[in-house]
């Protein structure tokens, strides 16, 4: 993969060398495309340039079946979430082994709900070895139709140009934030904030990634640090911080909500006077990824174990939902101390 390419976004969650799968028409474990080569039919023997190959076998990536329907036009299916088989809207994978000024199109065949932003004016981004920063495929290249051809079904489709063979190209729904990114930047962030804020692990999921907790400013204010503990419990009362607690990413497909949350964690640790004024008057505590494990995965909406979690805060269990065992926990001693 060329450098101008994230590797958190990128690296290859299997451990086949790179150079052992050009052939590969194998799957990934996880139901991703491991580096398919897509061939016209009937061929066989070594790959020629410009049949492509699709990889969606990495972090965040999501693409489960490509289809060779003409030289031109490729339908591809999107993964459905771990155990959860009519969640289908997130898609990230990368194309490479592209001939010069090929043009393609490319067609989305199994969006699993009809009304989408693409009915409006979304489009997917692209992006590219020699292009890192992701660009929206224009408006007149994008199109979001029923087709016939598949069986009455909404289909997207966009018409693409590659017009540099030696790159990679990278396509996705949305600009991808990975587990893998958060935990660079909060090591980072922790680093500038630590005057003011702590960082904690107040769970780990199943697949064994931490749940964050970051609390910015203390909840005992300023003029009662000096006094002695038992009076401070006793009188405090009303003289404790309100805690405000902010959550992301409840669903992996949600990437924008974590680049608004990274914006507000270096907004709030600003040298702004407004920064400064809810520094010292409340006590922020922030859960940036509440679902790591179905961010990693690739899903749209659940978890490893196909829950969506914004519907099981009532019913959540130490092995199923550690995640939000620990919030309700949070939320509960937050409630208790007012």
């Amino acid at each position: 993969m060329g450098a101008c390419i994230d590797d958190l976004e990128h690296a290859s969650i299997y451990l086949k060398p790179r150079n052992d799968s050009e052939e590969s028409d194998g799957e990934g474990g996880l139901g991703n495309l491991n580096r398919l080569i897509v061939r016209p039919p009937g061929h066989s023997g070594k790959a020629k340039r410009g049949h492509l190959c699709f990889d969606a076998a990495f972090e965040c990536g999501n693409l489960g079946r490509a289809d060779h329907i003409t030289e031109l036009e490729y339908d591809l299916y999107i993964r459905p979430d771990t155990c959860r088989p009519r969640s289908r809207f997130w898609f990230n994978f990368t194309v490479e082994n592209v001939k010069q000024d090929q043009r393609v199109i490319f067609n989305f065949v199994n969006l699993g709900k009809e009304h989408t932003l693409y009915d409006d004016d979304m489009t997917p981004l692209v992006r590219s070895t020699s292009r890192p920063k992701w660009q929206r495929i224009p408006r007149r290249l994008v199109f979001y139709h029923r087709s016939l051809v598949h069986r009455g079904r909404k289909v997207l489709s966009i018409a693409f140009g590659f017009d540099k063979e030696e790159d990679i190209y990278q396509f996705a729904a949305a600009a991808p934030y990975s587990y893998s990114r958060l935990q660079k930047y909060l090591t980072f962030w922790e680093k500038r904030a630590l005057s003011f804020a702590t960082r904690e692990s107040i769970a780990q999921t199943t697949q064994k990634r931490h749940i964050d907790l970051i609390t910015i400013g203390d909840l005992v204010p300023k003029e009662c640090e000096n006094k002695d503990e038992t009076n401070i419990k006793g009188k405090l009362g009303g003289n404790k911080k309100r805690v405000v607690l902010i959550m992301a990413r409840v669903h992996g497909g949600e990437q924008p909500s974590s680049f608004v949350c990274q914006g507000f964690l270096d907004y709030i640790i600003s040298s702004s006077e407004k920064a400064l004024a809810l520094r010292n008057g409340i006590v922020i505590q922030v859960v940036p990824m509440l679902n790591p494990d179905g961010v990693f995965l690739g899903n749209q909406r659940s978890d490893l174990l196909g829950s969506d979690l914004n519907r099981c805060w009532h019913r959540a269990t130490t092995y199923a939902h550690p995640a939000l065992i620990a919030v309700n926990e949070l939320i509960q001693k937050i409630t208790a101390e007012k």
